[in-house]
């Protein structure tokens, strides 16, 4: 084969270009070469594409683009004299075909050609015309045919017989193109000439060694190609695909856009940037912030943009025009397209307005970039703004209506459950369980400020814990575990092992079958226990200043909480003491307050929930509270641990709290007697043998004690004056629900 560069145009027009031409036995074709310098861009001219000799690696031949091209470059050929390039290429075609296919008279023309002072013309054995041949010789310098016919004729001199003519020329153009090594190397006797036209086995192996290099340079550079090809094309699909047709970086410091997504943010980088929160805006009046909000609803009209961004219990308004602080109407577009609920960073300058229908109600954000953290995709299970609507009231054929009278859209408790993310995002909801957490530390820093020890004890027990049927059993190896029903039998043996006081926040399991408001299977319950010195009264002394600090702590430290869960359900602090002691009441009183309001009920019957809430109005219309303490309990309703009463054993020393006229605790004066709590077992039908750990833990001296449990899940519920107590649990559990 023989590749030859020539000009498709005249030596001295400015528009010059070069085109590799590609001969062979089996035809010919024209590549254009855009670029000399370095690798070339390589592109076959469609109108000369004979099979075959364009590889799929873009390789012509044994030289490729890329190999021609840096040859040329090294040795700065070009054609020499004014030469007809269809001419000339037709005419040097037939003879390298000819070479090619070794052709013995077209070699002897090849070695005529170099017999001549300046060269013999190519019309002698090609196409005619004559007066060119000063182009195709070896002269001062080598030409382009030279040096491409050279790699031809190279694959002739393994072959032997080969003129030391032509043996010469093919050194003098391989020491004058260095860049063709290969061709050098093949020279016999070296670059001088002469010697045997054989190549010793150490010069093949070299010159096959060069050309295995050559070959993974070359495909190394075709890997890059397409791997940048690649890459230009999954941008360019990622732009197809983002609203803005470009995607950014995370850090947002080289944005090139002042809008659009911003990517997944991968902990690349941590650029200091610093965001602001929306209830901060009001001081950074006339300040550039970045902010990091939800969207709660947008309005794109024309040149003009409003966006409503929110964070937990604050909104604010975002505003943008065309034409101001580099808005365009593309930027416009993108912000009315901004789907609800997706996260975004919103950067621009904080300038005072008055703004209705947002909490920050005195400031508003001039938006100069937008960039989507958080695409929200999807149909939502509810809307956001019907989630936010005050509970409404069942009105006698008109369905549910507001407090005005007009028809709303109601989201229903199983549907926020199924969906409780969502549903959480709420102010409200989020009040409700920033008073959940508070009731938690209040309940820890009084009582440790108090000298108790927080423990920890076992959920998986080996029996049921106070002897009962509503466990729930598991699998444990090669025998039945249950889920502890409360932490008391180990909090009393805590007591036992001289503890004086402790007390647990933990999860208490019952598997109690009651689709009611108030039960649940799980919940988290708040226990203590404690030592005393004569009377279980003392506990309720304790019980009475912790109730009241919780209660003064949420109303100290849940102001915006509750005010967020008031503008949607409505809100009153319940009424107490706040200095205490409050109100404590016997059970016979109670159930006297019962009879007088006509209900029908024998002393020791139990006060069921319908009465307990009656129980709780009556209470409230004749000593004015909502918090108190009934005292005395019926012992048949008690538990075997519980203390009976010293001077009526038809009764207990022990006690229930309500709040609202429902409770929210249970506790009594522990039995701490090794012989009387053994007669207290048996009387009550519990199998010693479940509880035998227990049992002996008395019988090396106990001292006095008692104890209570809370739900906080109750606390909260009754405090904020909720329906139902699984809007005051998290994620709550029930007979009907173990998910999510």
């Amino acid at each position: 084969m023989v590749v030859l560069v020539v000009p498709t145009g005249s030596a001295s027009s400015a528009s010059v270009r070069k085109c590799v031409v590609v001969a062979s036995a089996s035809g010919c074709g024209a590549v254009e070469v855009r670029e000399l310098e370095g690798d070339a861009y390589v592109q076959l001219n469609p109108t000369r594409q004979p099979p075959g000799l364009v590889g799929e690696d873009g390789a012509v031949g044994a030289a490729g683009p890329a190999a021609v091209c840096r040859a040329l470059a090294s040795a700065e050929l070009y054609p020499v004299g004014d030469i007809d390039a269809c001419a000339a290429v037709d005419s040097l075609m037939e003879v390298s075909k000819k070479v090619a296919l070794g052709d013995k008279a077209a070699l002897a023309h090849v070695e005529a050609m170099l017999a001549g002072v300046d060269g013999v013309a190519l019309d002698a054995q090609g196409a005619g015309g004559g007066g060119h041949a000063s182009g195709f010789l070896l002269g001062a310098r080598p030409t382009l045919a030279d040096v491409f016919l050279a790699v031809d004729v190279q694959g002739l001199l393994s072959k032997g017989g080969v003129s030391e003519a032509l043996s010469g020329w093919l050194a003098r153009v391989a020491a004058a193109v260095p860049a063709l090594g290969e061709i050098k190397a093949a020279v016999p006797g070296g670059a001088g000439g002469g010697g045997s036209a054989a190549m010793s086995a150490e010069e093949k192996a070299a010159a096959k060694e060069a050309k295995k290099a050559e070959k993974a340079r070359l495909k190394a550079e075709k890997e890059a190609k397409q791997a940048a090809t690649a890459a230009a094309r999954g941008q360019k699909q990622a732009a197809a695909e983002a609203p803005t047709g470009l995607v950014y970086p995370a850090d947002g410091s080289h944005l090139e856009s002042p809008f659009g997504e911003l990517g997944v943010v991968q902990s690349q980088v941590r650029s200091g940037r610093v965001y602001t929160s929306l209830e901060e805006l009001p001081n950074k009046v006339g300040q550039a912030v970045w902010i990091r909000a939800r969207v709660q609803r947008t309005r794109a009209k024309g040149a003009t943009a409003f966006i409503v961004m929110r964070q937990r219990f604050e909104t604010a308004q975002g505003c943008m025009f065309a034409g101001e602080n580099g808005v365009t109407k593309d930027m416009v577009r993108f912000a009315g397209q901004l789907t609800t609920e997706s996260v975004v960073d919103f950067e621009g300058e904080v300038a005072a307005s008055t703004v209705d229908g947002c909490s920050v109600s005195n400031v508003e954000l001039k938006i100069r970039h937008i960039y989507v953290v958080s695409k929200a995709g999807g149909n939502p299970p509810f809307l956001f703004e019907d989630a936010m609507r005050p509970e409404p009231v069942a009105v006698e054929g008109a369905g549910f209506q507001s407090a005005d009278g007009d028809p709303m859209a109601t989201v229903g408790l199983p549907l926020r459950l199924n969906h409780r993310f969502l549903d959480l995002r709420t102010p409200a909801n989020l009040g409700i369980f920033r008073v959940h957490s508070q009731v938690g530390c209040l309940f820890r820093e009084f009582l440790c400020a108090e000298d108790f020890t927080e423990i920890h004890t076992p959920k998986l027990i080996s029996t049921a814990s106070e002897g009962g049927s509503n466990v729930f059993a598991l699998g444990y190896f090669d025998r039945k575990a249950y889920l502890a029903q409360s932490p008391q039998l180990y909090k009393q043996m805590a007591i036992c092992g001289d503890f004086e006081r402790v007390f647990e926040v933990a999860p208490v399991f019952r598997a109690e079958n009651s689709n009611t408001h108030r039960h649940l299977t799980e919940f988290t319950g708040l226990d203590l226990e404690m030592i005393i010195s004569e009377h279980y009264h003392e506990i309720l002394d304790l019980l009475d200043r912790l109730m009241v600090h919780i209660f003064n702590g949420i109303e100290a430290r849940c102001t915006r909480e509750l005010k967020a869960f008031g503008e949607q359900h409505g809100f009153s602090f319940p009424s107490y003491n706040k200095d205490g002691p409050n109100l404590r009441i016997k059970y016979q009183e109670g159930i006297a307050l019962l009879r007088g309001a006509g209900i029908e009920i024998g002393d020791l019957d139990d006060i069921d929930t319908t009465n307990e809430k009656l129980l709780g109005r009556l209470v409230k219309e004749k000593y004015g509270t909502d918090f108190y303490i009934l005292t005395g309990f019926p012992a048949w309703l008690r538990p075997f641990y519980t203390m009976p009463d010293p001077e009526n054993p038809d009764y207990s020393n022990s006690f229930d709290m309500f709040i609202r006229g429902e409770e929210i605790c249970s506790g009594a004066q522990r039995v701490h007697d090794a012989t009387l709590l053994a007669a207290q077992v048996e009387a009550k039908g519990v199998p010693v043998d479940q509880i035998q750990d227990y049992v002996d833990a008395f019988k090396l001296g106990a001292p006095p004690h008692g104890g209570a449990g809370l739900g906080l899940d109750r606390v909260v519920m009754y405090y904020l004056g909720l329906h139902n107590i699984r809007r005051s649990c998290l994620f709550p559990r029930d007979p009907a629900r173990l998910a999510p």
